[in-house]
């Protein structure tokens, strides 16, 4: 099949209308890796001055933190420990020793929501780096504060139907905080023991599949330190299929006496006879039918442990609709094999496709780079098994539903398929991204947080529950106050923006490179969540870090800016980024920088936006934000993108648009 192509427009997915926020405060900022043994106690905030009653209640419990921070036991012995203040509101929680009861509380010293709400709310602070109060509790509180945790991880348990948000988060914030302590209590620490066995016994009953796999996830890399006996990590390994299941859904699809398999073919029409040949390589029977081509054949296990498998696959020329399929129980497999169109393909199937995935479901996405989509895909199907790849593939189709269709007539492992692929000369098997492939989730985002589930020397240490939907009918990039606490904010809509830009860098690099943008960006940009905003409005916060002598981007985004389209916040942030990456390798930011930032934002729109009317209101936002003074338009912006068929940002394309809109002055945007 063939690579990447100048292939435009795509469709954009959206997230829905803005929601009431939830009950549940967060904590300021964004989790930034695996729970570490807590620090040193740090210098308590400034002691509020004296007037209101709410000033004068935040007085007291400044001046119980102070005490309990500096005598010995004394946390134990207060009626309250100071755990930290919740961003952007009056409130803070607070943890009592005595009942191991958290609280969240605000300035009037009252009360608000539940016990687990303050759970929870302890474990943003604590996973966010924005508290250390496990270090303050001495050997009493602690063990008060064990036997919380491990009552806490099993609420809900015997419920039925669908969880409550209540139950999730006690059991979230349970497994967070209660991974937190663990690591750091020494080796021996009967409170230690305890802690992991309740996670591992945990994992074996949890029914929330995010939950099941991020407490996985977040164990087993602290799994070695904890010192787990050959039983639980045999249940840890059992528990990680959540999150990476090591083989198809065979149980599912195969139960009942069913012995056949069905798969849905999507080709695009560029390549859909050359890719179709393939089956009859194979051995496929073709029957042509007006919308569609069939093939057949049935595979069998030289073991003999299993009947035979009768394969239908109905083909169809197309490159939408390919998720069509997912709400057909009868249908195991979606193959699409086409073009990834950075992206633009696959989401305009989403926004078009089942709200719901009904039956076990394996999704092939067999295309030019498809990772950037890899957390769209889970957003919306959490359940199916998702196979793309993470580099251009362009040909092995053929060995590739081979080693797909033998493996599933003999019950195998993805392991096992890829092995075949390594037997049968596939030189490209490396872009593949299996279901088991750990780099999935260096694109995922199990709790749509707008947090990469790890990746970077990081891993998220939260599964976030009850988050607040944003609005999705802003267009204009203009700051609005928010009220949520920017951790209770949904954060699918930065994922999207940092995955397109990652893969546009990685094209950029490839095929449009001018020099002046750092070569190993591409891939290490991260998705950091939401900020805080108070004091600014600025649209995108960057901050950078080494990991294994690389270095690594990770992107934050003011929430005052939550209720933007999320195609018009991708666009601003490719443009953003673009700016920081600038400065940063050039030690300054001109004209030139600001051209291509107006071209990747304007890439963005060509490849993502479905309709003229919201490309026109990007760029018009671009153009306001960004100070080009009116003249930015979409078309000018497409004309210049169409000038050059390499595409991504190229020389050609900027001196295009600056004979369009003028030298524009990069001390403005």
């Amino acid at each position: 099949m063939s690579g990447i192509g100048n292939v435009r427009p795509g469709a954009a997915a959206t997230t829905g209308t803005g929601g009431a926020a939830p009950a549940a405060p967060a904590a300021p900022g964004t989790a930034t890796g695996t729970p570490a043994a807590p620090a040193a106690p740090t210098t308590p905030a400034p002691r509020p001055s004296a007037g209101t009653a709410a000033t004068e209640t935040a007085r007291r419990t400044a001046d119980a933190a102070l005490v309990a921070s500096r005598i010995p036991g004394a946390a134990a012995r207060a009626r309250t420990v100071n755990v930290g203040g919740v961003a952007g509101t009056d409130r803070r929680v607070s943890f009592s020793p005595s009942t191991g009861k958290f609280s969240v509380i605000d300035a009037g010293g009252r009360r608000r929501g539940s016990a687990a709400d303050g759970l929870y709310a302890a474990a943003q602070l604590v996973s966010s780096g924005g508290s250390d109060f496990l270090a303050r509790l001495d050997g009493p509180a602690k063990a008060k504060l064990v036997e919380t945790l491990e009552a806490s991880l099993k609420q809900g348990n015997e419920a039925t139907g669908k969880p409550t948000v209540s139950d999730l988060k006690s059991r979230s914030g349970a497994a967070t905080l209660g991974l937190a302590l663990a690591r750091s209590l020494p080796a021996g620490d009967p409170l230690r023991g305890r802690l992991v066995s309740a996670s591992i016994d945990q994992m074996k009953v949890e029914k929330e599949r995010g939950l099941r796999g991020s407490m996985a996830i977040n164990v087993d890399a602290a799994k070695r330190e904890l010192g787990l006996s050959p039983a639980q990590q045999k249940d840890l390994a059992g528990a990680l299929e959540a999150a990476l299941p090591t083989k198809p859904p065979y149980e599912e699809w195969f139960k009942n006496g069913r012995t056949d398999l069905k798969m849905r073919y999507f080709g695009h029409p560029e390549f859909f006879e050359s890719d179709t040949a393939d089956f009859e390589r194979l051995g496929f029977h073709k029957e042509v039918k007006p919308d569609r081509v069939v093939f057949t054949k049935t595979y069998t296990d030289p073991s003999g442990r299993n009947p035979p498998m009768p394969v239908t696959v109905e083909a169809f020329k197309t490159e939408k609709d390919l998720f069509r399929g997912m709400d057909d129980p009868g249908t195991q497999i979606e193959f699409y094999s086409g073009h990834s169109n950075l992206g633009g393909n696959v989401l305009g199937a989403l926004a078009d496709g089942p709200e719901l995935q009904h039956g076990a479901k394996w999704v092939v996405n067999w295309m030019c780079r498809g990772k950037q989509v890899v957390a769209d895909v889970y957003n919306r199907f959490p359940d199916a098994h998702y196979m793309t790849t993470s580099d251009p593939v362009h040909a092995h189709g053929k060995e590739l539903l081979d080693a797909m269709f033998t493996g599933i007539a003999r019950r195998e492992g993805y392991g096992a398929m890829r092995d075949k692929l390594a037997r049968d000369g596939m030189w490209e098997r490396g872009a593949l991204m299996f279901p088991d492939d750990r780099r999935n989730l260096e694109v995922r985002d199990e709790d749509k947080d707008g947090m990469t589930t790890t990746g970077a020397g990081r891993i998220d240490p939260l599964y976030n529950v009850g988050l607040a939907r944003t609005g999705e009918t802003g267009r204009n990039l203009r700051p609005e106050p928010v009220t949520t606490n920017p951790r209770d904010l949904a954060g699918d809509k930065i994922m999207r923006g940092v995955s397109f830009l990652n893969t546009l860098l990685t094209y950029h690099h490839d095929h449009a490179t001018d020099g002046r943008l750092p070569a190993g960006a591409a891939d290490r940009i991260v998705a950091d969540g939401w900020f805080d905003g108070q004091g600014t409005d600025d649209v995108v916060r960057v901050s950078e870090r080494k990991v294994g002598g690389e270095t690594y981007y990770d992107v934050k985004v003011n929430a005052k800016y939550a209720n933007q389209d999320a195609d018009t916040l991708g666009a601003a942030m490719a443009y953003e980024v673009n700016r920081h990456l600038s400065i940063k390798n050039n030690g300054s930011y001109n004209d030139q920088d600001k051209l291509r930032g107006a071209i990747f934002a304007g890439e963005y729109v060509s490849y993502i936006v479905d309709t003229l009317d919201e490309a026109q209101d990007t760029m018009r936002a671009i153009d306001s934000k960004y100070g080009f003074g009116g003249k930015l338009t979409w078309s000018r912006v497409e004309r210049a993108i169409d000038s050059d068929g390499h595409g991504y940002g190229t020389p050609a394309q900027m001196r295009e648009l600056e004979r369009a809109v003028g030298r524009p002055d990069p001390r403005v945007g």
